[in-house]
């Protein structure tokens, strides 16, 4: 009885088994981008091999390359609220369409997108059944646990809407005063708005200072 091989075992007997980028294959890679953009890569592995000597990694290889690790405009800093909404709110509407999706979540490569959601959605099941989760158990209740993580970052939302809110009204509230500070001059006079003329405003300050309400409709500045 035969066996079936693998991918894997395919690839290592054809001399294509996975190996570790090198620096010198990362700068070629670079420069090989700036000679020729992002959408030629067949020929800038074709390339690798006649500029730089460098063999054994396909267009498909090099694009990956770039894109998920050597390309700078990567975002590799944590995810934040809205991303994630965006990433959730979009998969509901178009599935697994990790490209799409990513150009409404600029500097995040599909695969950080793809890899994003299957952590978020195992975490989730998690959280939901009280335990790990296999790839047909995360396909069979995909709904309700994206469902709840919208839910989930919903709230979040509008916890942060709500203190931003508070955070603003505890602003207005409060009384804003000129700094007199640098104009304390004997017989100098202060304009100060009308409703400040009842304001319990001291100065520890030798000298004397007249200070008199004006009329709320006098755009003159202080002076």
């Amino acid at each position: 009885m035969t066996k079936k091989r693998t991918k894997s075992a395919k690839k290592e007997s054809s001399g294509q088994k996975r190996r570790p980028w090198t620096p010198k294959e990362d700068a070629a890679i670079r420069g090989l981008v700036g000679e020729n953009g992002v959408k030629q890569w067949t020929l800038i592995a074709e390339n690798l091999y006649k500029k730089y000597n460098i063999t054994g990694r396909s267009g498909k290889q090099c694009r990956e390359r770039w894109h998920n690790h050597l390309n700078s405009g990567i975002i590799k800093q944590p995810w934040t609220l809205e991303e994630e909404y965006t990433l959730f709110f979009t998969h509901q509407k178009i599935g697994n369409k990790w490209a799409e999706i990513s150009q409404d979540i600029p500097g995040r490569t599909d695969n950080s997108i793809k890899n994003h959601f299957y952590s978020t959605v195992r975490k989730f099941y998690r959280k939901l059944y009280g335990k790990e989760g296999t790839s047909e158990d995360l396909k069979y209740n995909l709904k309700q646990i994206t469902d709840s993580v919208l839910d989930n970052l919903n709230s979040e939302r509008q916890n942060l809407i709500n203190e931003e809110k508070l955070t603003s009204d505890s602003i207005e509230d409060t009384p804003i005063f000129p700094d007199f500070s640098d104009m304390i001059i004997t017989g100098q006079h202060i304009k100060m708005p009308q409703d400040w003329a009842y304001q319990d405003l001291s100065f520890d300050m030798e000298q004397e200072v007249l200070i008199y309400p004006i009329s709320p409709y006098d755009n003159s500045q202080f002076y």
